[in-house]
């Protein structure tokens, strides 16, 4: 009896610590500033940057005579250091590098990679007063920078760069909602055509990543940001004086929204939940396999995805993340015990509470997702692997006849 309740409270014990660990991911984020858009604090220049225009009249009348004979310099903030570990743990490097623009563009379209130019309707100043910036941030000493997809990237520093010469007048002109875009969705829409880097990504956002974006936020995408550019007035002046594409790259055009994968999400999750009430019926070692299977990889990616959440620097994106109340490290436990589901030893017993545990806590963070404040765009994930936890909690806790394996 000890020993059973003793069993009792370690599988309670894990459940609310799992739980617990749900429900703080599910908190808002203490770093939602840098989601909204402020500079990462690990991305401040060496060196103090050059005044902004408007501020010394002698050194704008010196940017005005730089600015009029300036003609074509190219700067671009895209290379980087592509190591996987620096990618697991969000501290990516990257660097600003200058180029001759004939050698630049010869590269895109080499690369099928459209190419559109255009030109901005700034004066003499500010034409100087930019390329100064720029050269500014080419300095050995200011030209790295931790790349983040989202809010500090080779399209945000262009936009911040335009920010800063237009002296600031670009962001409030941008700093508006229209329609309904987030970070999610438009993540989906890119990756829809690869489905692992597509599913990966739905696991991986929080509730973080499903806010409504301004179009300054947009500008994470350059598309967006030219479009943007093109048609919004910054102080009551369009911006941009000539567009114009150089190249069209051959390939099918990008979708203009993510695609609906719920109901076949639905349709996975049950036709896997069948499986398993099958396989009890007519493979008991079978089922053994599936659900070591089932739960050693959910609980892989539970782990990788708390860890992603608490301690790298993908925190402002993939913390607040109900999904790990369907994918967490529980789950591991439940697939070392799994095998042993239909015994009635203290493992038996331990396993069947376990599943049930897990189809709870999927059940709720099913229902949280429907509350105030706990929304997020995970449903394909829980269509999918909610039907999978329940059926194998109900085999696993089901009557057993006598003569039933117990493999």
């Amino acid at each position: 009896m000890l020993r059973q309740a003793w069993t009792r409270r370690v599988v309670i014990a894990l459940g609310v610590t799992a739980g617990a660990l749900s429900v703080a991911m599910g908190a808002p984020s203490p770093l939602l500033a840098q989601v909204a858009g402020a500079p990462l604090p690990d991305n401040v220049p060496q060196t103090p940057p050059p005044p902004a225009p408007g501020t010394d009249a002698a050194l704008d009348s010196a940017r005005a005579l730089r600015g009029a004979a300036l003609q074509f310099t190219l700067y671009t903030y895209g290379p980087g250091d592509e190591v996987f570990e620096r990618f697991v743990t969000g501290d990516t490097r990257y660097w600003m590098a200058g180029y001759r623009t004939v050698e630049f563009n010869a590269l895109y379209q080499s690369q099928n990679r459209t190419i559109r130019r255009q030109q901005l309707n700034l004066t003499a100043t500010q034409r100087g007063a930019l390329y100064d910036f720029l050269a500014w941030k080419a300095q050995e000493a200011n030209r790295y920078y931790r790349y983040d997809y989202y809010n500090d990237n080779c399209s945000t520093r262009v936009r911040d760069a335009l920010d800063w010469v237009l002296n600031g007048a670009l962001r409030p002109a941008l700093d508006t909602v229209v329609g309904y875009h987030t970070w999610r969705g438009e993540t989906a829409r890119i990756t829809a055509d690869n489905l692992p880097v597509y599913t990966g990504i739905q696991i991986a956002l929080g509730r973080n990543a499903d806010r409504p974006l301004t179009r300054w936020q947009q500008a994470f995408l350059p598309d967006y940001f030219a479009q943007h550019l093109a048609a919004v007035p910054v102080a009551g002046v369009r911006l941009v004086a000539h567009d114009t594409v150089l190249f069209t790259a051959q390939r099918e055009s990008m979708a203009a929204a993510a695609p609906q994968r719920i109901m076949p999400a639905l349709a996975a999750g049950l036709g896997l939940g069948v499986l398993v009430f099958a396989l009890a019926r007519l493979l008991p070692v079978g089922l053994s396999l599936f659900g070591v299977l089932w739960y050693g990889v959910s609980g892989v990616l539970g782990t990788a995805l708390l860890l992603a959440g608490t301690v790298t620097k993908h925190v402002p994106y993939m913390g607040s993340n109900l999904n790990l109340t369907i994918l967490s490290p529980l789950l591991l436990l439940a697939a070392a015990l799994w095998w042993w589901r239909a015994r009635p030893s203290r493992t038996g017993r331990g396993a069947r509470a376990l599943a049930a545990l897990v189809a709870g806590m999927a059940l709720v963070g099913l229902v949280l997702m429907h509350l105030p404040g706990f929304t997020q765009g995970s449903m394909l994930l829980f269509m999918t692997m909610v039907p999978v936890h329940v059926a194998l909690a109900i085999v696993a806790n089901g009557r057993r006849s006598p003569g039933q394996p117990t493999a």
